[in-house]
């Protein structure tokens, strides 16, 4: 199964971008993270096919993030 793990601080836009994928691509399991930590922190604990996020994120800035997940999980595939 698809599992795919959003990383967004908008609600709105996490739930808008879970629809259209959902529509897309069938049956997809979603994870949700609001901030880099917690993505982070997700993508340590759970296995993923691929990671969405945008580039502004509260905290640390979203490149450094996007750097950090992947180089914690360089196989899981993204999506900016």
């Amino acid at each position: 199964m698809t599992r795919v793990l959003l990383v967004d601080d908008h609600a709105v836009v996490r739930r808008g971008v879970r629809d259209i994928l959902t529509e897309a691509l069938g049956k997809v399991e979603f994870g949700e993270a609001c901030k880099p930590s917690e993505a982070l922190e997700k993508l340590q604990k759970e296995a993923w096919t691929w990671w969405c996020s945008t580039f502004s994120l509260p905290g640390r800035g979203g490149v450094d993030a996007l750097r950090d997940m992947k180089r914690l999980r360089p196989t899981v595939r993204s999506w900016c």
